[in-house]
C-alpha cells in the first residue's frame, strides 16, 4: 500500500484540544539510593505534548494545520509558541495572563523513567467560551477536525462543537481521554490503544 501524502498535502486541518509541553530532563550516572541523591543532569529537551503534538505529526505529513487551545501566560507558553512556529503551525492560542500552561516534566537515564511531575490548571470560563468563538470561525475553513481531550479543560463544550462541526459535514476525529463518553458520540473516529480496548 502506497501512503497518500499527495492526498494529505491537500487538506486543511484544525486540530483543537489540550496543548501541553512536554519537558524530558536526561540525566547521567544516577544510581538508586534509599537517600536523597543529586541528580546530574546531561541535557533537556522541550517538546509539543497533546494536542500539540498532533498538530505537529500533521504538519510533517504536509498538511496545513491549525491550532486551537488554551495556554498561561508564561515561560513553558512562550516554548509552545516557538515550537508551533519552528513547525510553520498556524497559531489560534488563547494565552491567559494569570494561569499556567500544562507541563508535563520528566526525568531519565539512559534506559528508565526515574520521575514524571505534572503542572496544571484549569482555564477559566472566559477563555473556554473565547475557544468555542474561535472554533466556530476556523472550522468554516477547514475539511477535518481532530479533537485531543486529555482532561485539562480545553474542550469542556466539546460535545456543542462537534455538533456544529456535524453540521458543516466535516468529518470529525477524536483523541479521547475516555472511548466510553457519551460526549463523543456524533464524532466519526476515535482513536484508542490496547489498554482502552481493554477497558
Amino acid at each position: 500500500m502506497i501512503f497518500p501524502i499527495n492526498d494529505i498535502k491537500k487538506h486543511k486541518v484544525l486540530i483543537v484540544g489540550d496543548i501541553i509541553l512536554d519537558t524530558y530532563w536526561f540525566v547521567k550516572n544516577h544510581k538508586l539510593s534509599y537517600e536523597a541523591m543529586p541528580i546530574h543532569v546531561a541535557s533537556k529537551e522541550d517538546q509539543l505534548g497533546g494536542a500539540g503534538n498532533i498538530a505537529k505529526n500533521i504538519t510533517l505529513l504536509g498538511a496545513f494545520t491549525t491550532l486551537i487551545g488554551i495556554c498561561g501566560d508564561d515561560e513553558s507558553g512562550k516554548l509552545i509558541n516557538s515550537l508551533l512556529k519552528k513547525y510553520n503551525i498556524c497559531s489560534k492560542i488563547i494565552f491567559e495572563k494569570n494561569n499556567i500552561t500544562t507541563l508535563q516534566m520528566k526525568i531519565l537515564d539512559k534506559i528508565h523513567q526515574l520521575l514524571s511531575v505534572d503542572f496544571e490548571n484549569m482555564p477559566d470560563k472566559k477563555s473556554i467560551n473565547k475557544l468555542y468563538k474561535i472554533f466556530i470561525k476556523e472550522v468554516q475553513n477547514h475539511d477535518i477536525v481532530i479533537f485531543s481531550d486529555h482532561n485539562k479543560g480545553s474542550l469542556i463544550q466539546i460535545d456543542k462543537m462537534i455538533s456544529f462541526a456535524e453540521t458543516l459535514k466535516i468529518p470529525i476525529l477524536v483523541d479521547p481521554i475516555d472511548i466510553l463518553s457519551k460526549k463523543y458520540t456524533e464524532a466519526n473516529f476515535l482513536t484508542f490503544d490496547k489498554l482502552e480496548i481493554k477497558k
